[in-house]
């Protein structure tokens, strides 16, 4: 997303306004409350926004087992594109 994006996309809201950062998983428009826990501005043309780790994904070795789990998913569900 473009800085001018999400100006475009506040633009109006309240001070005191809240911004929400979701990840869509699964099905049925599930979604996950992304966490902001730090953000930082490097240069006046890149920022970035820390989110808490979703699950599956809260440490190193967590994260290389739901790799591989979702790696055996998709082998199993359809070998040929893998």
């Amino acid at each position: 997303m473009k800085v001018k994006e999400l100006k475009e996309l506040i633009e109006g809201m309240d001070d005191d306004g809240e911004v929400y950062i979701n990840m869509q998983y699964g099905c049925c428009s599930d979604t996950l409350e992304m966490k902001v826990i730090d953000s930082d501005q490097y240069s006046s043309k890149e920022a970035w926004i820390l989110v808490a780790a979703v699950p599956g994904y809260k440490s190193c070795i967590q994260a290389g087992r739901t790799k591989e789990a979702d790696k055996k998913y998709w082998e199993k569900l359809n070998p040929a594109k893998i």
